[in-house]
């Protein structure tokens, strides 16, 4: 019988993204939500609504909707940019920044199911064969 790696990849990631929204549905955030948390907490300088439009290739509605929902469950602020009012910034409040800190340590609990009973020779592989083009 012939094996499909295809179909074995795409139950691998059905798993993570089954595990993962159990977790974000358990902190009451959507992936959408949670990937726009990740980004706000990535930038050097606090973004702004646009810069996740462009990020995520999501309309302006559904980004407003997205942060609307974010700042009433009190993970972000958006607040004016001082140097141009028009412009709102996003920054992180304690309870994002909490719930980041759980997405990472979910996904570090996903990574260390993915892995166990590698060696670091046969990890070292699996990620060449991951990356290979």
């Amino acid at each position: 019988m012939q094996h499909y790696v295809g179909h074995e990849v795409k139950c691998l990631h059905w798993l993570i993204r089954h595990t993962m929204d159990t977790a974000l549905e358990s902190m009451g955030l959507t992936g959408p939500q949670s990937q726009t948390l990740q980004f706000i907490a990535r930038q050097e300088n606090p973004p702004c609504i646009r810069d996740v439009e462009e990020k995520f290739g999501f309309s302006h509605a559904t980004v407003c909707g997205i942060l609307s929902r974010l700042e009433s469950k009190e993970f972000i602020t958006l607040r004016p940019d001082e140097k141009d009012r028009r412009i709102r910034r996003l920054f992180l409040l304690p309870r994002g920044e909490d719930c980041l800190q759980k997405t990472c340590h979910t996904l570090e609990k996903i990574e260390a199911q993915l892995i166990s009973g590698f060696t670091p020779q046969e990890q070292d592989l699996f990620h060449q064969f991951l990356h290979r083009s």
